[in-house]
């Protein structure tokens, strides 16, 4: 980056959920046959929170919701690890919440 102060660094950041309930699809089988899936009846998820640096460094954590609170608890762990940094994000509704937008 051309304009890029030279004490921060450059961090890319996103979420991903991972759901534990099975969600029906289609599948290969002979034909004729009846294939099974077995359902787990969970509604249970979880949220991965992810960053990258342009040096290569990473922090992940993974909690039960993305929110507000648990982005600034991430932005803040973060900040111990990057330091100075230019932050990009994703325009989750979290992210671009009041209480965020305070914090930042």
């Amino acid at each position: 980056m051309a304009h890029k102060p030279a004490d921060f660094t450059i961090v890319v950041e996103d979420e991903s959920i991972f759901t534990w309930e099975v969600k029906t699809k289609k599948v290969w089988a002979q034909r004729g046959s009846k294939p099974r899936q077995l359902k787990t009846g969970s509604k249970q998820k979880s949220y991965l929170y992810g960053a990258l640096s342009e040096d290569g460094r990473q922090l992940f954590r993974t909690c039960q919701a993305g929110n507000s609170e648990n982005t600034i608890e991430y932005f803040k762990e973060l900040k111990k690890k990057f330091g100075k940094m230019l932050l990009y994000t994703d325009r989750a509704p979290w992210h671009k919440s009041k209480l965020v937008q305070n914090y930042l």
